[in-house]
């Protein structure tokens, strides 16, 4: 996978220019909170440039994974030179690093996605049923969580795909000082996803699109442990792993933290049966 390769990404340093679209995009939805609707203009064009905004939002965060685990491949012919390039040359671990870091502000943080209520309760649909216009007829306001869960998903099921792991494990062997492991990647999105369970400030209370985001990566670890999609065998042992690390986590907040929220409680409880159940499970073949 050549991160610098990709259809539309406009630049050949995406390090720098991804998170710079980011902003833009970020920008666009706060002008567009500001200055939409004007006089005469139906609240429905807001909608269809929040979601195009959204899109562009989307593309340039899934440019930022293709770093994790890439590399190059050059095709031309050997000069029988052993100072020839090589034909796959992996990406280096820092700029491996820096993408995991800008995945993580851009789309594991919340506060990405903070919109004001005013703002979303003006994302009308259009009731217009003309040639190229359809109209919304089962959810008419606006779908947020299921929006910011659905990028969230992407890019978390993107890192941890098959191919990608596999090209991490490889790597081991290919690339060693440039070689991004797996236990790296797993800690990693861990933490960023469940920082309020593994390293706790005070009571934690989480939010909807933070339970939303912590069900996928669960769901994700615990499908490779009960071998239900296809993961590399170390892949599976250090999902099994992370899945223990965070159960013992669990167990410290809720000992500890007599306020949480009702919301909060239950999804950490919740989340702690299903571990030991999918712990527990028998396995399935694969």
């Amino acid at each position: 996978m050549a991160p610098q390769i990709n259809p539309f990404d406009l630049s050949d340093d995406l390090l720098t220019y991804a998170p710079w679209q980011l902003e833009n995009a970020r920008r666009m939805w706060q002008r567009l909170e500001q200055r939409y609707p004007t006089l005469g203009q139906h609240f429905g064009d807001g909608r269809v440039m929040f979601d195009e905004i959204f899109e562009y939002y989307f593309q340039y965060a899934r440019f930022l994974t293709r770093y994790v685990g890439g590399q190059s491949f050059n095709r031309f012919a050997s000069s029988g030179d052993r100072s020839d390039r090589l034909p796959f040359e992996p990406v280096s671990l820092e700029k491996q690093r820096q993408a995991l870091v800008l995945v993580q502000k851009y789309v594991l943080d919340e506060n990405q996605f903070h919109f004001s209520p005013s703002f979303l309760n003006r994302l009308a649909p259009s009731r217009w049923n003309h040639w190229g216009e359809v109209p919304e007829v089962v959810t008419l306001d606006y779908p947020i969580h299921d929006r910011v869960l659905f990028l969230q998903s992407a890019i978390l099921q993107e890192l941890l795909d098959y191919n990608r792991l596999a090209r991490l494990r490889d790597a081991e062997l290919r690339s060693p000082d440039h070689a991004l492991t797996i236990p790296e990647l797993f800690e990693t999105l861990q933490m960023a996803v469940w920082r309020e369970v593994l390293q706790p400030e005070g009571t934690p209370r989480l939010s909807s699109l933070r339970r939303g985001l912590q069900r996928e990566h669960l769901r994700l670890m615990s499908d490779m442990v009960r071998r239900t999609i296809a993961a590399p065998e170390d892949a599976r042992t250090l999902a099994w792993y992370n899945l223990r690390q965070l159960r013992s986590a669990l167990d410290r907040t809720l000992r500890k933290a007599n306020k949480l929220d009702a919301y909060t409680r239950a999804h950490l409880e919740e989340t702690r049966d299903r571990i030991d159940k999918t712990l527990n499970a028998q396995l399935q073949s694969q």
